[in-house]
């Protein structure tokens, strides 16, 4: 601690130091005389002893020499003092210096606190310096900022600016009194008691406080710590309270800044506000100098003109490209000439999109000495109201001319009085009086007596608002007396707030018409005869309920009309289909349609599905809307119509296997026929001989197979023949086993010596086909199929089981199967139409309903025994006929040779051409083959008598077969040709039949039967006989390759 003696001036030390010494010599002048006039010594002295004499001279000598010394050191310390002054002073004024420059450059608050606090410890050299704000909710001084020791000093003491301890520190004082605190000698100053402990700990010794002023009070303090005692006299105060006054200062100005930069915000925020305002306002508002320049302009007016704010603003109107730009100039040079606003001024507006047409209001704007500066507008867009008045009138004309032209008559009466306003021609002449004269008597006066009472209740609810409009018939007493009956549709205007304002009618003579509804009436009777009668299904609906049902309807239903009327329609309809019929019922209800025409199916009352077209209209009974319609029983026609796609889609199947048929018959001709080939050139005993046997087998049983699927699909007229049943159903079988899982296990029982039935081998096939596929799903992919051949002796009793069996021998057919079994109401409805148990997409419900008409139409029957797990059996009954199958001889002998005839033989496939010209060369004839017809015509027509015979494959790319025999016929009607295909349709042969074609042969074919067909026709030209050898083939005339 250091204790400062520098509380005097330097001038006070140096009188001090003068003064001590001065009355030091003077008192030891006085203690020497003294001294001596009490010793004897002095006696010697005065008496002039020379030893006294000198001892006196010593003494006073001494005494002089200390005054002096002291007199120096005086003078010394003054001087130092006088230096540590000095230098103080420097440190406050550049304090002082560096916190005004702080002030100039720092212009936020905070930074600008710890600036001076930075500074007051490193230039004043003060141990602590601080600035705190006070907080007027808690009352303490709560500190911004601060620089050097502080060691935690904020936590352990709060300052406060109540009268308490805390609050008697120099800061509270100095905030609280609104002056400058000093308290030079902290540990012993008992308003520092609060802070002494932390203050010695710190080294504080001195203290003061300078309070910090806004505007209008003060707002907190900034305090200085120095470990010197006595640091801060009354200089130093002064210019640490002129550093305080500039901190309040700069704080002044800090706010007076930050008010106004508020004030700038909040002139920017109005001034945004106001252009949003007036940006968003519908109207075009903006701002022309007294030289027509727009200098402001809202969004609107731009968005109007389809312009951006660059292209508008301080330009003139014609600057812009306005050609009213005139117009304009005019009204504002009006304005400030008269100094009066221009209101209501209707104006032309070109913009981007065509020309606008506002209605404009201007007034002057003036400066602060009344001087017109510019024009201020305000434009509303009325091109919408402008076309709308231009439609209100034309429209008004328009109904001044239908009103006085209109066909019907047309009034317009007071709601209250009921007196007629205006009245048109036409209705002057249904009333018979003169429009003078209606337009003084009211719509009450007119009316027939006897409907005067329903005619003004029905328009008094119309005013009260419970109706809109009247919708009625009734009598016009006419001027002559006599009645006419007229139909009336009137409605009210009202005004905003509901009150009628206008009647308005129009009326229509319907005397003739009344008329003419009395004969309906007396005609109806004749025609609900007629209704009652139809063949179709009538019906009128009502309320969604069947209000009449015909007799027929009843019947295709199995209700009767009372059990029909009982019910709702949607309860008679199939429920898939219960969407649709709603909503027709609605459309038609509602008026959306007049007329509808859809097909649907309901429910009979023993469950069965039926389907119906419906025809139905719109319709009025007993005075409100209906539906009248009818409906026809499309069951039947449903059936054969499916029937027919079903036979559409197996003539398809009959088509594609066509096609499979020729391609691969070409492939099994070559290779049996050069297999054959190859069996004739090798000698007997090649081991060869054996491999191309096999070869030859397999290619056999591929004919074979051929042939089963040219049975099942071929497309001809139904033809019953005699026949065994077994190898047909053995033939199905094999192509059942194909279609079937392996895991299906298939068993037969055929009896021998069956008697022959008599049969279309395709329907069997389809029969046992559908019934085995029927099978396999009811066994879900595992199971045993079983099919038993039996006779039968059907007696009476047997008979009775169905109604197709009649008393005799059969030969039955059982199909059984292992599967799911069904229970007895399925059992009751598997031969239905339709009826199906598979899922959606799985089945048409028409398999087993074919089935069995198949059976029917053979004279057969067929039966069914199934039990929900215990699977299904089918009975198929065949009539036993008489007779025996005509045998069919297949000419077991070789061809005979040819003897040098040229052939033209044509066919697409290379090595069918190839075998057929070594088979039949060998034969002895002459062989040239093409395998494209259009080469082959072009060396026919070079050389038309070059060929005896042409044999040309039937199915060609390019030029048919069909083709290239006409065009040959054509240029030499007599030649011989011969038309080979593996599929012969029955358009086949007649198209053959009309062209003239010799021979139609089936592939695959041996061309040794080829040589006998040869031979045969040249027999024929050598006995002057020629014939065509065209029939369509069945399956007992198809003779695969040897």
């Amino acid at each position: 601690m250091a204790i400062r003696t520098g509380i005097f001036s330097a001038t006070r030390l140096q009188k001090l130091a003068l003064g001590s010494s001065v009355l030091f010599a003077l008192t030891a002048i006085g203690v020497l005389v003294a001294w001596a006039s009490h010793s004897p010594a002095w006696a010697g002295i005065a008496s002039g002893s020379p030893a006294t004499s000198g001892l006196v001279v010593i003494l006073a000598a001494l005494a002089l020499w200390l005054a002096v010394t002291v007199l120096l050191w005086l003078t010394a310390r003054a001087l130092q003092v006088a230096q540590e002054r000095i230098a103080h002073r420097e440190r406050l004024y550049a304090l002082l210096s560096q916190c005004n420059q702080s002030i100039v450059h720092i212009s936020e608050r905070l930074p600008l606190f710890e600036r001076i606090c930075e500074i007051a410890v490193t230039l004043g050299k003060f141990r602590m310096a601080w600035i705190g704000e006070v907080d007027r909710k808690t009352q303490l001084v709560r500190p911004m900022a601060h620089a050097g020791i502080d060691a935690g000093l904020f936590e352990r003491v709060k300052f406060s600016v109540r009268d308490e301890p805390e609050g008697r520190l120099t800061p509270g004082t100095a905030i609280r009194e609104k002056r400058s605190v000093v308290s030079n000698d902290m540990r012993h100053d008992p308003r520092m008691l609060p802070l002494v402990e932390e203050a010695m700990k710190r080294d504080f010794c001195s203290a003061a406080a300078f309070p910090i002023h806004s505007e209008k009070d003060v707002i907190g303090c900034f305090v200085l710590y120095s470990d010197e005692v006595g640091f801060f006299d009354e200089e130093e105060v002064k210019l640490l309270e002129e550093m305080a006054s500039d901190i309040s200062f700069a704080l002044q100005q800090m706010e007076h800044g930050a008010q106004r930069r508020r004030a700038e915000g909040e002139r920017n925020r109005i001034a945004a506000e106001m252009q949003m305002i007036l940006d968003g306002v519908p109207a075009m508002i903006f701002y022309k100098d007294r030289q027509h320049r727009i200098m402001r302009a809202n969004a609107t007016l731009l968005r109007t003109l389809g312009k951006a704010e660059e292209e508008v603003i301080g330009k003139s109107d014609e600057e812009i490209g306005s050609p009213y730009y005139e117009i304009y100039a005019r009204d504002e040079d009006q304005i400030a000439e008269t100094g009066e606003p221009k209101l209501g001024c209707i104006e032309p507006l070109a913009t981007s999109g065509g020309v606008r047409w506002l209605q404009t209001d201007k007034v002057p704007l003036r400066d602060a000495n009344g001087n017109i500066t510019g024009f201020i507008g305000l434009a509303m867009d009325i091109t919408e109201r402008r076309l709308a008045e231009e439609n209100l009138r034309a429209r008004e004309a328009d109904f001044r001319a239908s009103f006085f032209s209109s066909a019907v008559g047309q009034v317009q009466a007071d709601p209250v009085t009921g007196r007629y306003l205006r009245v048109n021609p036409k209705f002057c002449e249904i009333t018979g009086y003169t429009e003078e004269e209606l337009l003084g008597m009211t719509f009450h006066q007119l009316t027939h007596p006897d409907d005067r009472t329903n005619d003004s209740e029905a328009h008094q609810r119309m005013v009260r608002g419970e109706i809109t409009e009247i919708n009625r018939q009734k009598r016009y007493q006419r001027k002559d007396g006599t009645a006419v009956w007229v139909s009336i549709c009137a409605s009210l205007i009202r005004d905003d707030v509901g009150r009628p304002l206008r009647t308005l009618a129009v009326v229509q003579d319907i005397t003739e018409r009344h008329k003419a509804e009395a004969a309906r009436e007396t005609a109806e009777a004749k025609y609900r005869g007629l209704v009652e009668q139809s063949l179709v299904g009538i019906y009128i609906i009502q309320d969604d309920r069947y209000v009449y049902a015909n007799p027929t309807f009843a019947q295709i239903m199995g209700y009767t009309a009372e059990e029909l009327t009982a019910g709702k329609v949607l309860d008679f309809v199939f429920e898939e289909d219960r969407a649709l019929v709603a909503e027709n019922i609605r459309r038609r209800m509602e008026g959306e349609v007049d007329f509808v025409r859809y097909g649907l199916r309901m429910v009979r009352k023993d469950g069965s599905v039926v389907h119906i077209e419906v025809h139905g209209s719109r319709s009025e009974y007993e005075g409100r809307p209906a539906i009248l319609g009818s409906l026809l029983d499309l069951t039947e026609r449903k059936k054969i119509e499916t029937q027919l796609l079903q036979s559409h889609k197996m003539e398809a199947i009959g088509q594609l296997a066509g096609g499979i048929a020729h391609d691969f018959n070409n492939l099994l001709t070559a290779i049996t026929g050069n297999t054959k080939l190859a069996l004739e050139d090798l000698p007997a005993d090649s081991p060869v001989r054996e491999h191309l046997a096999e070869v030859s087998k397999a290619g056999l049983r591929a004919v074979d197979l051929v042939r089963r699927i040219l049975t099942f699909s071929r497309q001809q007229p139904q033809e019953r023949k005699l026949m065994h049943l077994q190898p047909i159903v053995e033939e199905a079988l094999q192509l059942l086993r194909a279609s079937l899982p392996t895991t299906i296990e298939i068993r037969s029982t055929f009896v021998p010596d069956a008697p022959v039935v008599r049969a279309d081998a395709t329907q069997v096939h389809q029969v046992i086909m559908n019934l085995g596929a029927n099978a396999g799903h009811a066994m879900s992919g595992r199971g045993v199929l079983e099919l038993r051949q039996a006779m039968i002796d059907v007696d009476t009793d047997l008979a009775r089981t169905s109604p197709e069996l009649r008393v005799g021998r059969y030969v039955r057919l059982t199909v059984s199967d292992s599967g799911c079994g069904m229970d007895r109401a399925t059992v009751a409805r598997v031969f239905d139409p339709f009826f199906t148990t598979k899922s959606q997409g799985e089945g048409t419900g028409l398999g087993l309903s074919v089935v069995h008409g198949i059976m029917k139409a053979h004279d057969g029957a067929i039966t069914v025994y199934s039990e929900p797990g215990k699977g299904t059996a089918f009975h198929l009954y065949f009539p036993a006929a008489e007779g025996a199958i005509p045998e069919v001889t297949v000419p077991a002998t070789p061809p005979p040779r040819g003897h040098g005839e040229r052939l033209l033989y044509v066919d697409d496939e290379e090595p069918l051409v190839y075998l057929t010209a070594q088979v039949l060369g060998r034969l002895g004839y002459e062989v040239t083959g093409f395998t494209e017809a259009e080469a082959a015509l072009k060396a026919f027509l070079a050389e038309p008598d070059r060929f005896d015979v042409v044999i040309t494959d039937l199915s060609m790319p390019r030029l048919s077969g069909r083709d290239l025999a006409a065009r040959i016929l054509k240029v030499r009607p007599k030649v011989p040709v011969i038309l080979a295909t593996g599929y012969i349709r029955p358009q086949d042969t007649e198209s053959a039949r009309s062209l003239g074609i010799r021979d139609l042969i089936l592939k695959p074919n041996t061309v040794e039967d080829l040589g006998h067909t040869l031979h045969r026709i040249f027999a024929e030209r050598q006995g002057g006989e020629e014939r065509q050898n065209i029939q369509h083939p069945t399956p007992n005339t198809q003779h695969p390759m040897a």
